[in-house]
């Protein structure tokens, strides 16, 4: 994918990623064999269209403990013809083969459970000292269209 030690950080950039099925979920994974153990702490915000709900609260169902399985970074998605997810990752000197890599995100989304306005926010260490050198996304369905760039930041 194109990440190597020309650059400290890399950011993927995440535009219009539609999710074919509802209430899917945009998930990552990185390692050789995309089975790197990982660890993650999420936060999201969430207003309700119908201003019935508002909340900012630790989401503990999404947060991995050195688990090898796709890491959820998106909440159950509407897949309404107008819904979509936008946001950012870094992830943090890959090229390391001294520590263990860090990563954070920052997405914004419409949720599927009711109409409306979720920012999930978190961060995360993927658990090897090996470099990183590939990262793969996908939605849990494996059903998105998707514009994700990547930058290498020095």
């Amino acid at each position: 994918s194109g990440i190597d030690s020309t650059y400290n950080s890399y950011l993927f950039v995440f535009t219009d990623i539609y999710l074919h099925q509802d209430a899917d979920k945009l998930t990552f994974q990185t390692g050789a064999t995309y089975n790197t153990a990982t660890t993650t702490a999420p936060v999201n915000a969430l207003h309700t269209e119908d201003n019935g709900t508002a909340t900012l609260d630790y989401v503990g169902s999404i947060a991995w403990s050195n688990q090898t399985t796709m890491v959820e970074i998106s909440r159950g998605q509407s897949n309404a013809a107008d819904a979509c997810i936008a946001g950012i990752l870094y992830l943090y000197n890959p090229s390391s083969t001294s520590f263990l890599k860090q990563f954070s995100w920052n997405f914004s989304m419409n949720e599927a459970a009711s109409p409306s306005a979720l920012q999930l926010v978190g961060s995360g260490s993927i658990n090897t000292t090996s470099a990183i050198t590939q990262v793969r996304f996908e939605a849990q369905s494996n059903n998105m269209t998707a514009t994700i760039q990547m930058y290498g930041v020095t």
